[in-house]
């Protein structure tokens, strides 16, 4: 995917790309110093800012589709870990924790409905198929004819979401390429067993009468 990036004494500034989403991140990278700001946009109409430093790291966002705004807090722990806690302007609180590093996940975010899905190993690549299938097939009527207006309709078809169809085209892109990046992160010959897991709680009081509760819990061991 396209990067860029330019340092400047002790600031580098990086802009990249991707099948579904772009983002531009500051970072400090003297001795010690773990400061980054990232700016991140994705095709489907999410924007998310994230601040993180040594002690942990926050983050806002707001999905235009869905018209929610996500406040979101994370304290790393030992190993590649992290505590993580969510609450969004739908009254939806979310917590979360992994040791060990990520791992392929098990639930997907849906922030118009009751905030997370789950999803086994396969799906986020059968999103990724059948959204570039449907994002290929009219490419070439937009590199036929690149006018702003055929480069806006392409984006707005792919991005959106409609009755039958709750994920965008893009988003579908973006969970295989997630999926397929923490797969990439598995260790492949460690000299002993790799252990993550991971574990997550969701309240949601929307629900008509009634407060929903949902949870997940995940186990990965490569050896």
């Amino acid at each position: 995917m396209p990067h860029l990036q330019i340092d400047s004494g002790r600031l580098r500034f990086a802009l990249d790309v991707g099948f579904s989403s772009a983002s531009l991140s500051f970072l400090r990278t003297g001795p010690g110093e773990h400061e980054s700001l990232t700016l991140e946009g994705s095709y489907s109409g999410a924007f998310t800012l994230r601040g993180r430093d040594a002690h942990g790291g926050g983050s806002i966002g707001f999905d235009i589709p869905s018209r929610v705004a996500t406040l979101g807090v994370s304290q790393p722990l030992p190993d590649g870990g992290s505590l993580d806690f969510s609450v969004n302007t739908r009254g939806q609180v979310g917590l979360g924790f992994s040791i060990g590093g990520p791992f392929v996940p098990l639930v997907r975010p849906t922030p118009g409905q009751f905030g997370f899905s789950p999803q086994d190993l396969g799906d986020p690549f059968r999103a990724a198929e059948a959204g570039g299938e449907r994002t290929l097939a009219g490419a070439p009527g937009v590199l036929a004819n690149p006018t702003p207006g055929n480069i806006g309709s392409f984006i707005s078809q792919h991005s959106g979401t409609s009755p039958g169809h709750p994920e965008s085209d893009f988003s579908g892109i973006g969970r295989g390429v997630d999926a397929a990046t923490a797969i990439s992160k598995i260790p492949q010959h460690p000299t002993r067993p790799d252990v993550r897991a991971g574990a997550g709680l969701l309240l949601d009081p929307t629900l008509p009468g009634r407060v929903g509760i949902g949870g997940w819990a995940g186990l990965q061991v490569t050896y």
